[in-house]
Parts: structure tokens; sequence; C-alpha cells
């Protein structure tokens, strides 16, 4: 009978499980001795020890109330004496009654004859006072008092003789652990000995085709898209055909990310510096002295190209999160703050291109944010918004509390988006096929970064969109459960006036 690797393996797991299985049983059994032997250690001895020091308390109350009595004749202080009498004896009485072991017995034999006949001269001295007709004096011994130093002492032999029989017990379950791990190791040394000359026999008729295999994905993951080739006709060549599927598709993505990379360094690198370099000349006033409004335009565009120097980095971005190794730093945010930092940024642009913006807010909770991601979320939404939005047209950003915590909508006048557009929107690379009528172009990448960025903020991001109509973004951001913040004053951008005052 020809095995396949799944019998293979299936014999090895099962004879190496039965293997552990035995081991496992023996230690099972014998730490269980082990556990009942501390156990009896811990309901018994500490139990003693716990209740021969709490005697101590009593008995020191009933020395002190005694020695009152016998002074003032009091029977007040007699009650107390009585009572504390009462409770050290039931104690001893609970201490006496877990006692197996006759020395331990016969010490606390010795306390309570000792404590009752002390007990017994108090009891005897009150009913004298109590029938004496004349002022009554006292004829106790006041060497009785030793009585409570000689139980003390026994109280305390005893707890030492209970803390040598729990440092016994506690070397017994020593003894007996370090002999069943000495066991236990010599089966699991066999254990595994056996197993892994099982599995040396089985292993060696699989791995030299899988062999094959590593060296064919090690080829691929440097960027040599060889087909692999083994010699074996089992499941290892249905797993070269799936390596060999998926090389050829990784060697088409990487073609296209090429091009793409090739593409926006030629795009954006460029033109980058240039502005950069006259950014600084204008800032730095080389060229005549700037109004505070002009060195604020200034500081605007700076902002507007760090955005895209970062924007170059998307490609990281997309694929630490495809990789799921994009970390977020989460803070406690202001997301209206955000929004309107977003607008704001974007003002200049919209003033450009004719296009107003409009926000309006109502009380919101606090999110968990990371606020670098999530205004680039917000960024790139209303840079899009402006992007395919005429000259007039209008965006809409309204900031409001939903069930779960907050929603930001973005409604815009634009072009629009195709139905069979709108499943696709959000998928890296992908522009809409009406896209080109707006005279925009981009790299695809700003919805595919906005999408995952709200996902692993444990929001959700929808759109809906009519073409020649508009388009309607939606995010819902969970609450951060800390109250609500104060909606900022709505921020509108005008748009700029043209040379004739139209707008």
């Amino acid at each position: 009978m020809k095995l396949t690797i799944y019998k293979k393996m299936m014999i090895g797991f099962v004879t190496i499980i039965l293997l552990m299985s035995i081991v496992s049983a023996y230690m099972v059994f014998e730490l269980n001795a082990v556990s009942n032997a501390a156990h009896t250690t811990l309901t018994s001895d500490v139990q003693s020890i716990n209740i021969a020091k709490q005697l101590h308390g009593p008995l020191y109350e009933e020395e002190r109330f005694a020695q009152k009595y016998l002074i003032s004749h009091d029977n007040a202080y007699f009650a107390l004496f009585s009572e504390e009498n009462t409770s050290f004896s039931d104690d001893l009485d609970s201490l006496m009654g877990i006692q197996s072991d006759p020395q331990k017995l016969e010490a606390l034999r010795f306390v309570r004859t000792k404590h009752d006949a002390f007990a017994q001269a108090v009891y005897t001295e009150q009913v004298f006072a109590q029938t004496a007709r004349k002022k009554f004096v006292g004829t106790f011994d006041q060497n009785e008092f030793q009585t409570f130093e000689v139980i003390r002492i026994e109280l305390d032999r005893f707890i030492k003789m209970n803390q040598v029989s729990i440092d016994k017990a506690m070397t017994n379950v020593e003894t007996t652990t370090q002999e069943s791990a000495r066991i236990a190791l010599l089966l699991t040394t066999g254990a595994l000995l056996v197993a892994l000359t099982i599995a040396f026999f089985i292993t060696r008729t699989i791995t030299r085709p899988i062999e094959a295999v590593i060296r064919g994905t090690q080829q691929i993951a440097r960027g040599a898209f060889e087909p692999i080739r083994v010699p074996s006709h089992d499941e290892t060549a249905l797993l070269a055909d799936a390596v060999n599927d998926m090389g050829n598709q990784l060697k088409q993505i990487n073609e296209y990310k090429a091009g793409m990379m090739r593409q926006i360094s030629h795009e954006l690198r460029t033109p980058l510096q240039t502005i950069l370099s006259a950014q600084y000349i204008l800032s730095e006033q080389k060229l005549g002295r700037l109004n505070p409004e002009q060195v604020r335009l200034l500081g605007s565009m700076r902002s507007n190209i760090d955005k895209l120097i970062k924007f170059t980095n998307a490609f990281l971005d997309i694929a630490k999160i495809e990789a799921g190794k994009m970390e977020y730093e989460m803070v406690l945010a202001d997301l209206l703050s955000i929004v309107a930092s977003a607008v704001e940024d974007a003002q200049v642009l919209a003033e450009r291109k004719g296009v107003q913006i409009s926000v309006s807010a109502s009380p919101i909770p606090y999110v968990m944010a990371d606020v670098e991601k999530l205004s680039q979320v917000f960024g790139n939404l209303v840079s899009n918004a402006i992007k395919y939005t005429g000259k007039g047209g209008q965006i809409t950003i309204a900031v409001a509390r939903n069930k779960a915590g907050a929603r930001i909508t973005l409604a815009d006048t634009g072009v629009g988006i195709a139905p069979e557009d709108l499943p696709k929107i959000f998928t890296k690379f992908y522009q809409a096929s009406n896209a080109s009528k707006a005279g925009a172009k981009g790299t695809g990448l700003g919805l595919a970064l906005v999408k995952a960025f709200v996902e692993g903020h444990g929001g959700t991001v929808s759109v809906a969109s009519t073409v020649n109509v508009g388009t309607t973004f939606t995010i819902d951001l969970p609450a951060a459960d800390l109250g609500t913040m104060t909606p900022s004053s709505p921020v509108v951008a005008q748009p700029q006036r043209a040379a004739d005052g139209s707008a």
C-alpha cells in the first residue's frame, strides 16, 4: 500500500501521542501523590500553627482582665475575663480536635490542665467575694499568674513541633518529587528517542522533494521566479504547482509595482524639489519682505509640500498594512480639530479652484486615534473631493454622534462614481473610469489607505455616489467613553474671486 504524506504523518503523530500519553499519565499519578501529601501538611500542621498563634491574643486579654478583677473585684472585669477564658477554651478545643500526633496532643492537654486550674482559682475567688458580708480581702496567690507564662512557652513549643513536622513533610515531598522527576526524565528521554527515530524515517521520505520546493521559494523571495520541479507525485507535487502559480502572480505584481514606483518618483520628486526651493527663497524673504498673510500662505504651502513628500511613503504603508505590521500610536484625540486642520490645509486649493467647503458639527464623544493617520485620512478625502469637483461646487462635511461613537460624512457635488466602480473604489491602484473627466490624475492609493487606516481604528468607511451629482463618504469611529466635547466653530472656505469678479 502506497502511503501518502498525510498517512505517514498520522502514523508518526499517533505513535508519538501514545508515548507522550504514557509518560504524562505516570507524571500525573506521581504529582497527585505529592499533592495529597502537601495537602495533608497544609490542612493540618499549618492550620495548627495559625490557631496556636491566635491563642496568644485571648490569653493575653484573659491575664489582663484577671489582674484587674483581682485588684478591684469589679464584676465587669470578671465578665470580660470569663469571655476571654471561654474564647481561649473554644479555640484550644478546636486545635485539639485536628491533632493526630500523640506528642502534640499531650502538649495541648498540658495547656488545658494549666489553663483550667488558673480559671478555677479565679472563679473560686469570685465566689468568696460574692459571699463575703464585709469588705472582702482577696486571698488569691499572685504566683498563679506564672501559669500564663508556662502556657505561652508550651504553645511556642507546640508551634515548633508543627514547624518541624512541616519541614519533614516538605523534605519528603521534595524527595518524592525529585525521584519522580528522574523517572519521568528517563521515560521522556526514551519516548523522545523512539519518537525521533520514527520521525526520522518518515521525514526522509518527505524532505527530499520538499527541499526542492524550499529552494524554489527562496529563489522567489530573492526575485527569481523560475518554476519549481520535483520528482515526486504526491502532495508535494501539488504544493510545487501552487507555489509556481503564486510565483507567476507575484512576478506580474512586482512588474506592475515597479512601473508605478518609477512613475510616481518621476512625477513627484522633480517638481517637489523645485517647489521646495521656491518656497525656501520666498520664506527667507530674499526677494523682498512679505506681509503676514503671505507668510501664512507660504507656511501652508510648506505644510502641503511635506504632505506630498509623506505621500510617497504610501507604498510602504500599504506594504505594512498587507503584512499586518502597521503600528498605531493611539491617543485621546479631538476629532473636530483633526477635521478642521484638514480643511484648513485644503483651503488654498479650494479657493484657487472656486470650491466652497463648509463644516457643521454637533457634540461628539472623544475618540482614540493616531492623529497623523486620521489627518491623512481626512486630507485624502478632502483633496479628492476638491480634485473631482468643478468650479463653483460645494463640499459639505458633517461631524455628529452615532450609536457607536462619531460619524463624519463628506459630500461633494463632483463628477461622481459609476455604479460598476463603487465596489472597487477602495482597491489599491484602482481609479474610477470617469476620473479623467475631471482632468485629475492620482496613484490610486489614497482611498486604499483611507479604508485601511479607518479599519485600523476599529471604524468603517463607506461610499455612495451618483454620476454627475456627487459622492458621499461616511466614516464611523468608535467612542473613547470619556464624555463629549464641544464642537469647534464651523470652518467655511470661501471661493476665491476671479479677476472679473465672478466666483
